[in-house]
């Protein structure tokens, strides 16, 4: 069958922070965030599809002081059957 491999990458970036140490209160919002997506597809048969794919997503908030940040690895298998 036909077998495909696909890869995305994502990026984001926000820069809102303020310096407010005088009151101790945190104003805005500074982060990044990665992202990276990894698929291979294949048909199995005419009416079997399967995709197993790989995410990973990197976060760092420093204006949370840490708090929110993650990193997450994910695997997904998935299968399409078509029943016409």
């Amino acid at each position: 069958g036909d077998t495909q491999l696909a890869a995305y990458y994502t990026y984001s970036r926000a820069d809102y922070a303020h310096d407010n140490s005088a009151s101790g209160l945190p104003l805005g919002i500074d982060y990044r965030m990665h992202g990276l997506q990894a698929a291979l597809s294949t048909r199995i048969t005419d009416n079997v599809h399967a995709q197993l794919q790989y995410r990973y997503h990197d976060y760092d908030e420093p204006s949370s002081k840490g708090v929110n940040d993650y990193t997450a690895h994910g695997i997904f298998l998935n299968c399409t059957v078509n029943w016409n």
